[in-house]
């Protein structure tokens, strides 16, 4: 969808409240921005497909901040990691060439 946007499409745009994360992809048409709300995940994933930025306010990167990740091989007196700690490895190993070249665009 934000491929066909074209130029239309502006970015992933994520916010945190209470609830949790939420998620909208901003396109622009008609010089006009409009926010299309969608799952967070489907979001980034839109997002990264297109080469579009991803815009994260500290409200939905609070989120990650705070969610502990389970591990029962913690060592004692260690803090638990949380998800943006999880995250982060993953990162650190992960590589273009792990994704593919996916489905050819139509």
């Amino acid at each position: 969808m934000l491929s066909r946007a074209g130029e239309g499409g502006r970015q992933a745009h994520l916010e945190g409240d209470e609830r949790g994360i939420s998620a909208g992809l901003v396109l622009e048409r008609d010089g006009l921005e409009m926010a299309i709300a969608c799952h967070p995940v489907d979001d980034l994933a839109l997002a990264v497909r297109a080469g579009k930025p991803i815009m994260a306010h500290d409200s939905a990167l609070a989120h990650a901040r705070s969610a502990p990740v389970s591990n029962p091989d913690d060592a004692a007196g260690e803090p638990p990691p949380t998800a943006l700690d999880a995250v982060q490895a993953w990162l650190d190993q992960v590589r273009p060439a792990d994704f593919g070249d996916g489905p050819a665009a139509s």
